[in-house]
């Protein structure tokens, strides 16, 4: 291969002796522009996983998001629904007697339940839970009664 320099159109190129001047230039052409298209899908697969590099890492140097006010877990209210379901059952597959006496075991739980969160949050955190379990069950108005007394709590 020799280096020529092409008068007509100012630039160096390569010429070989087997192919035109112009067969070489074509298929240079071809090349860089295969080239060029290969690199551009190279480019956007690189942007591509930069991107969702960027997306997996956004929101791990901030801060942790606050707690809600009430420093409990939502498990209190669904543990509540749960003991006020077992009183029902129990008056609907005991007998009197036998249901009167779980329902007295439970109401107990129920007030301990009531007592810590008074502990915890005040009358605040109570009336946050009670609405949680009314707005989730038909036990509301029981659970306001079972915890009477509890604080300056009236059900």
């Amino acid at each position: 291969m020799r280096h020529t320099f092409d008068r007509r159109d100012g630039n160096l190129g390569a010429r070989v002796s087997s192919m035109g001047g112009n067969a070489v230039s074509v298929w240079l052409m071809c090349l860089i522009i295969a080239a060029a298209f290969a690199g551009g899908a190279l480019f956007l697969l690189l942007v591509d996983r930069i991107r969702d590099w960027i997306r997996s890492w956004v929101g791990r140097g901030q801060r942790p998001r606050p707690a809600p006010a009430s420093s409990e877990s939502p498990d209190d209210a669904t543990r509540l629904i749960r003991l006020c379901d077992q009183v029902d059952k129990a008056f609907k597959t005991m007998s009197h007697e036998k249901a009167a006496e779980k329902q007295q075991e439970i109401e107990a739980r129920i007030r301990r339940i009531g007592q810590t969160l008074y502990d915890r949050g005040g009358e605040a955190l109570m009336l946050e839970i009670c609405q949680r379990v009314a707005s989730r069950s038909a036990h509301g108005r029981y659970l306001e009664g079972a915890w009477s007394g509890i604080g300056t709590w009236m059900g």
